[in-house]
């Protein structure tokens, strides 16, 4: 990942978390944030999450879990060795979706914040970020340079998880170079590179249907919320209102 990349997702993790700070327990202020509790809203791409009362952290090799009840006084709470090439994680619920460069790992968390592992999916070394909706993992896998694998293997794949310890392929969808997502409802949000970004329809999650496809820019990872989509590219974010989501409405492009 590039070094503006890089200061992009820094920059959209503290975003985010400032969020979080200033909404307190008002659900209207920060979507993801439910009755239940704060569940942290990031792209995909993501090296840390928020659940709850902790922060979860994911480097190449380990899985940290931060106390930050307290800001002022964050306290490490637990450190685990998941895997190699960890690159990704994502929160739904009480659960961690971790995506690394040979599959993906599915972490239940425990009544103490701490998580351990419940299921780990496989296939062949590429870049791997996953999403969840709680029934169904969505994973796209890319080859090329950047992933250190120089095969053909750009797909979608769904999974469906109503058993978190026995997650089971469904389908899988030919893609160009295929990488973050988002998922929101029966729409499904993913960033294809420089083929720009693909809606599919997956109310059928064993046949995705093509809504759309947003061209003329590089996509890199998205954020589908509440009708409106945030989409990252090398060159900026651009926001969509997806009210139809067979025809997207640019709403507005920020240069970074």
């Amino acid at each position: 990942m590039s070094s503006i990349m890089n200061w992009y997702y820094t920059v959209l993790g503290i975003f985010f978390l400032s969020l979080m700070a200033c909404s307190g327990t008002d659900s209207s202020v920060l979507p993801g944030v439910d009755s239940g509790g704060v569940i942290g809203t990031g792209g995909s791409l993501a090296r840390f999450t928020i659940v709850q009362n902790n922060l979860y952290a994911v480097d190449n090799t380990t899985l940290t879990t931060i106390d930050i009840t307290n800001p002022t006084q964050m306290t490490l709470e637990n450190q685990q060795n998941v895997g190699f090439g960890i690159e990704t994680i994502f929160p739904f619920e009480n659960t961690l979706f971790i995506g690394s460069n040979t599959g993906a790992y599915i972490y239940g968390i425990d009544g103490e914040g701490i998580p351990s592992e419940l299921s780990f999916f496989e296939h062949a070394m590429a870049c791997d970020p996953v999403v969840s909706d709680g029934n169904y993992a969505y994973v796209t896998i890319r080859s090329g340079r950047a992933c250190d694998f120089l095969g053909d293997a750009n797909i979608l794949e769904i999974y469906d998880i109503a058993s978190l310890e026995n997650p089971n392929q469904i389908t899988q969808v030919a893609m160009n170079n295929p990488r973050g997502l988002s998922v929101d409802g029966d729409l499904l949000f993913v960033c294809d590179g420089d083929q720009g970004l693909v809606v599919f329809d997956v109310t059928d999650r064993t046949n995705p249907i093509v809504l759309t496809r947003e061209m003329g820019f590089e996509a890199n990872d998205v954020i589908a919320q509440n009708d409106i989509a945030l989409v990252v590219s090398p060159d900026g974010i651009r926001q969509f209102d997806y009210t139809d989501p067979t025809s997207l409405t640019e709403l507005s492009n920020l240069a970074l």
